[in-house]
């Protein structure tokens, strides 16, 4: 306790010196966390978005995701009602809704384009965590009625691409099962804002059924598993896995190719500024200490003279460096907090990033794992740094040192 007491006075002994290592501390810190913060923010932010639009769990034939098909629906899964019925008897699970992905053209009559059609169940629009940006119109109806044309939802700039509103008659045409040509009349019921600007181009929705009898067929492509808890995964797909192992059975992550590149992409960039923020953390800790050093040279020698061990000197310079390293670091925690709030408060947002159109909010994501991080690599970069500096200071023998100028 002594020891503390007598580096905490050392440390206030040259406040000005010492105010401005902290401050230099405290703004690393800050940019640290603030940095990181954002980073953990728009990872949960694409993970939970991509989670609710592919579902946590996904299962397909063995091979849906490993080739592509030379038929529509070639593999596909014809006994899905009795899967969907074993997974209902899981109390994890909140939702399991079929899909079925396929293309062709439509035509508003005078003009024809190519589309990325997507059959759905119509619960997956209407779920509490759907996050699905119409531009106009509804989703599609829980109950359609049978008396009207099939509905469809297009992507906003493939409905500006065949001037298509609400209440518009198009036609699908697409390759069945079989190999046929197809077409059926839809009804516009809405248009999306995918949020990816090819997408929008080219996207439509479908109820599930109206796209199995256009691509003649009573097959789905795959099942999507929505759970009550995020956290429920690994273990549901492990036994999912065992279970039916002559299934696909894929977590959302394998398939959540944006997520996993912006996740590298943060890593990347914000590790190299970390390791950029620790260095200089050490060089400023190491400059302090070094002219500490050299200022009490006298007194180094005097504690020496008196019987002090090196390592009890050099014990003191760390303390005194890891009180600087702790106040900044509390310091930097205060100001990153305060930036967080700051940005909740004017509801600050991010401009799309390239290919994308929707903006996202700017948010710090700082958790208690990042806070203790955060302060252990500092203050190993104080211990480190001013463990060299007072290292090279106690070697000057005793009788030099009291002699010091």
């Amino acid at each position: 306790m002594k020891w503390f007491k007598f580096a905490l006075r050392n440390v206030l002994r040259n406040r000005r010196r010492s105010l401005v290592t902290i401050a230099l501390i405290a703004v690393g810190a800050a940019a640290i966390l603030a940095t990181q913060g954002f980073s953990h923010h728009t990872n949960k932010m694409i993970l939970e978005r991509t989670i609710n639009s592919t579902g946590g769990i996904i299962i397909s034939h063995a091979d849906f995701f490993k080739r592509d098909e030379e038929k529509a629906l070639e593999m596909g899964l014809s006994d899905y009602p009795s899967i969907i019925s074993s997974l209902k008897a899981n109390s994890s699970i909140k939702h399991v809704l079929p899909s079925i992905h396929f293309n062709g053209m439509i035509s508003n009559g005078d003009k024809t384009v190519i589309f990325y059609g997507i059959g759905r169940n119509a619960l997956y629009f209407h779920r509490d965590d759907a996050e699905i940006n119409f531009v106009s119109g509804v989703p599609l109806s829980m109950k359609p009625d049978p008396n009207k044309e099939p509905e469809i939802i297009l992507g906003k700039d493939l409905a500006k691409s065949l001037k298509a509103a609400v209440g518009d008659s198009l036609t699908l045409m697409s390759t069945t099962a079989n190999g046929t040509l197809n077409a059926i009349d839809f009804t516009v019921v809405g248009t999306v804002d995918a949020g990816i600007n090819q997408l929008n181009k080219t996207l439509i929705y479908t109820h599930i059924s109206d796209t199995q009898e256009l691509l003649d067929t009573d097959k789905i492509h795959t099942l999507s598993i929505y759970l009550h808890d995020f956290a429920q995964i690994p273990l549901l797909l492990t036994e999912l896995q065992q279970k039916r192992p002559d299934l696909g059975i894929t977590p959302w992550s394998d398939h959540a190719e944006t997520y996993n590149k912006v996740k590298k992409m943060f890593g990347s960039i914000f590790g190299v500024m970390g390791i950029i923020v620790f260095i200089m953390v050490a060089f400023s800790v190491s400059n302090t200490m070094s002219q500490a050093v050299v200022e009490r040279t006298r007194e180094i020698g005097t504690m020496g003279a008196l019987g002090t061990s090196k390592i009890l000197i050099i014990t003191n310079f760390i303390i005194e460096a890891l009180i600087i390293g702790a106040i900044g670091v509390a310091i930097g925690i205060i100001l990153a907090f305060m930036a967080g709030f700051g940005l909740e408060i004017l509801n600050a947002q991010m401009p799309p990033g390239p290919g994308f159109t929707n903006p996202y909010p700017l948010r710090l994501l700082i958790s208690a794992s990042l806070i203790i991080d955060t302060l252990i690599s500092l203050l190993v970069a104080c211990f480190l740094a001013s463990w060299f500096a007072a290292s090279r200071g106690v070697k000057k023998p005793i009788v030099e040192a009291l002699t010091h100028v």
